[in-house]
């Protein structure tokens, strides 16, 4: 029996275990889903590498080493090998996306402190930036912070959509069940479940101004002393009912 040596020995296939198929496609590329069909994106790959190469505290060669080269081929062949040179900026681009990330969510976090709300970013901003440019920055944490909450307000209508199908669903079978009940001995359902519902149905005013707007125009918490253990997740807590 010959020995198989050198490259032969990755390119090599056990087919013991293989399923015949019927066609199969020569690259990725041939995929086709539906209408959609996919493409090979090596900006998308350098972006993910970089990723990695960051949360795992990899070297920038790692992208030249051989073997790396070697899988991401044998993945797509339209793969196109990374220099450490250009790992590093992809790398720096990468860690000053996240960077403004989190100073967004740390403004955030700021504001729905009720000691600070927006009068803090007001106050620090005209401090930081020039006079032409504290009105723009001030408006872009206050866009985003907005934007936050429509995704939070957005979510939690569709999570309660199912739910109050659900109640309704099953206060309607109560009343049905009641009603026949009290049909059978002789009584009609009262006037107040029928009004209630009523009021359910057609009470559907939304609120001229937002819980956001309420908690940005009310004034600031102040704390009669230095508030060196104010908690402000125990504030929220305490007034839960408002917001």
């Amino acid at each position: 029996m010959d020995s198989i040596e050198g490259n032969e020995f990755f390119n090599a296939r056990d087919t013991t275990h293989e399923r015949p198929t019927l066609e199969e496609p020569e690259s990725l590329d041939d995929i086709e889903a539906g209408n959609y069909t996919w493409k090979y994106d090596q900006a998308k790959i350098r972006e993910v590498v970089s990723h990695m190469i960051t949360v795992h505290e990899l070297p920038f060669a790692f992208t030249e080493y051989e073997v790396f080269t070697l899988l991401m081929k044998s993945a797509n062949p339209h793969y196109v090998k990374i220099s450490r040179a250009t790992t590093k900026d992809d790398c720096w681009k990468s860690y000053e996306v996240e960077k403004r990330r989190l100073n967004g969510l740390l403004k955030t976090v700021a504001i729905l402190d009720p000691r600070n709300k927006m009068k803090l970013i007001n106050f620090s901003f005209c401090v930081m930036y020039s006079e032409d440019e504290a009105p723009r920055q001030i408006r872009m944490v206050r866009n985003s912070l907005y934007e936050l909450y429509k995704e939070y307000v957005d979510e939690y209508a569709t999570a309660n959509v199912n739910t109050t199908m659900e109640s309704d669903v099953q206060e309607s079978g109560v009343i049905n069940t009641c009603t026949t009940s009290r049909i059978g001995k002789g009584k009609v359902l009262t006037g107040r479940s029928k009004f209630e519902r009523c009021i359910r149905s057609v009470d559907r005013i939304h609120n001229v101004k937002s819980e956001l707007d309420i908690y940005l125009g009310e004034g600031m918490f102040i704390c009669k002393e230095e508030c060196i253990d104010f908690d402000a997740l125990e504030w929220w807590k305490a007034n839960n009912l408002k917001f």
